[in-house]
């Protein structure tokens, strides 16, 4: 079956995504294990790093990892859904109804950000699309494998 348009379009734009999330999530587990290690040799965190890396503190390492697990498989869904195998659409779908519920329960408790709240219009668009008749039955048909792949 031919991958429809908007599963091409959210694969790509969740391999993007994924990709700029592991970036930032490796950075800022790099800034955290400086942070570790400068709080253990000093006894105090330095003074002179910008607030947001300051809030997380020493934690800043351990909250990076999960983010890079997400960033990952976030990729993983991207792949999954350009091979259209049902295991990324299961990805996709749980990745996207788990960022609508963080997106919620922060602006919820007061974190209001243009980022999320376009985020979230964005994630809503593609679960809807998602659970469309004729996109759920391009995952359940098994891909096309060409002849002369042997």
């Amino acid at each position: 079956m031919e991958r429809p348009m908007g599963v091409k379009l959210i694969a790509i734009g969740a391999a993007i995504v994924g990709c700029w999330n592991l970036f930032v999530t490796y950075t800022t587990a790099w800034m955290g294990g400086w942070l570790s290690w400068v709080s253990l040799w000093t006894g105090a965190p330095p003074t002179d790093i910008p607030p947001n890396y300051a809030a997380l503190g020493p934690s800043a390492f351990w909250i990076a990892l999960l983010g890079m697990v997400a960033a990952v498989a976030t990729i993983a869904a991207a792949i999954g859904l350009w091979s259209l195998r049902p295991w990324g659409w299961w990805l996709a779908v749980g990745g996207l109804v788990l960022g609508l519920l963080t997106n919620a329960f922060a602006q919820l408790a007061g974190f209001i950000a243009i980022e999320r709240t376009i985020g979230s219009l964005l994630a809503i668009a593609a679960l809807i699309y998602l659970v469309l008749p004729h996109v759920r039955k391009a995952f359940a048909t098994p891909p096309s494998t060409s002849a002369n792949s042997a």
